[in-house]
């Protein structure tokens, strides 16, 4: 599947099919057609390069006031285009350097896939890492989409003030305490990021690294776990073929060195 506007339509028409969303939703609008500017680097592993935000109050105003509230397919929509503005400008550390964006539109999808229909657990998926990795308030979030989808990114959120060591501790720490909803976010983001590292990401990281995050990412969904079956089988069947996966390239090394003609 691509990790376009038509994936957000897709689930925002499952949500519809189910009775939760609005007919007759305005026609859709193109996610990328706003100018971005700066916002602060995120984590490394959170594999972005760089950061895109607009000023406040410039990515809704495509919506009239008696849109508002927004529910169902309004509001996926007007989730994926607020990300998509707030995330313009990065990239992930993939060798493609792919937009960003592409990220939480596969932890949305990741979570529609195994049935989540719930329409501010799969707008705060699409929204979840605004707060930390660019300029995104909890404020602003609670004045588009209300105080329980910026409660879930909310707990999606690390402090980068501390330590990354320490920030990544602290996620396996909150996990078990975190909401049902923010545990399912969880889990759909590390399952993208377990098959990232497995396929694609980055070429700059050694085996070792990527085998440590493989372990850190199995130490969070442990406390994740009890929310969301299909989302924890999920996982598991990833981090074992990331395994595999990292496996096959030692031997696939150790072979090329010990054939004749291969690296010295």
């Amino acid at each position: 599947m691509s990790w376009d506007l038509r994936g957000i339509q897709q689930l925002a028409m499952a949500r519809e099919q189910q009775g939760g969303g609005t007919p007759g939703s305005p026609p859709p609008f193109d996610i990328m057609s706003s100018a971005a500017g700066r916002s602060s680097a995120p984590d490394s592993d959170s594999l972005p390069a760089s950061g895109g935000t607009l000023p406040r109050g410039a990515i809704l105003t495509h919506l009239s006031s008696d849109e508002l509230p927004l529910s169902g397919s309004r509001l996926l929509l007007a989730a994926a285009r607020f990300a998509a503005e707030k995330h313009r400008a990065q990239r992930r550390k993939d060798a493609e350097a792919s937009p960003y964006i592409n990220h939480p539109i596969a932890v949305a999808a990741t979570l529609a896939d195994a049935g989540i229909t719930d329409v501010d657990i799969l707008a705060a998926a699409l929204l979840h890492d605004t707060i930390e990795d660019t300029d995104t308030t909890a404020a602003e979030l609670e004045e588009h989409f209300g105080s329980a989808i910026r409660a879930l990114v909310e707990e999606m959120t690390d402090d980068k003030s501390l330590d990354k060591a320490v920030r990544k501790e602290l996620q396996v720490e909150h996990a078990p305490h975190a909401s049902a909803g923010a545990r399912m976010i969880k889990l759909a983001d590390k399952i993208c990021n377990v098959r990232d590292v497995a396929a694609s990401l980055p070429p700059d990281w050694p085996r070792a690294r990527r085998l440590e995050y493989l372990d850190w990412s199995a130490r969070v969904v442990a406390g994740c776990r009890g929310c969301q079956p299909a989302l924890e089988s999920a996982f598991d069947r990833d981090l074992v073929r990331a395994r595999e996966q990292l496996a096959a390239e030692e031997r696939g090394d150790r072979d090329s060195v010990l054939r004749p003609g291969g690296p010295s």
